[in-house]
């Protein structure tokens, strides 16, 4: 056991490390969809057409952007609904604050 610490203490220790940064990292970062905004689709809505409409809020492409509604919502197949709330990769306070200059600028 002494030689095999001797031999690969560094390796231990880096893989030790990086363990301990990635659980501090995951906390201090945690990846909460409560700051995106929810939406309810509306009648011939597609996921394509919500990724143009909201394009000015995301840096995503148009495939990235459904790859993250379908996977985030449990969707498959691009199909939506009208009526249905989906969540989408749009920071909610994004809206807010472009809604709140559009409307002191009127």
């Amino acid at each position: 056991m002494k030689k095999l610490w001797s031999r690969y203490s560094y390796v231990m220790i880096l893989v030790g490390l990086s363990l301990a940064g990635i659980i501090i990292f995951s906390f201090v970062f945690p990846t909460s969809t409560e700051d995106y905004l929810k939406i309810t689709v509306s009648d011939g809505d597609t996921l394509w057409n919500l990724s143009e409409e909201y394009a000015g809020y995301h840096r995503l492409s148009n495939p990235d952007f459904i790859a993250w509604v379908e996977q985030y919502n449990g969707i498959s197949g691009e199909r939506i609904y009208a009526g249905q709330e989906i969540m989408i990769p749009v920071k909610d306070s994004a809206v807010e604050i472009d809604e709140i200059s559009n409307l002191a600028s009127n």
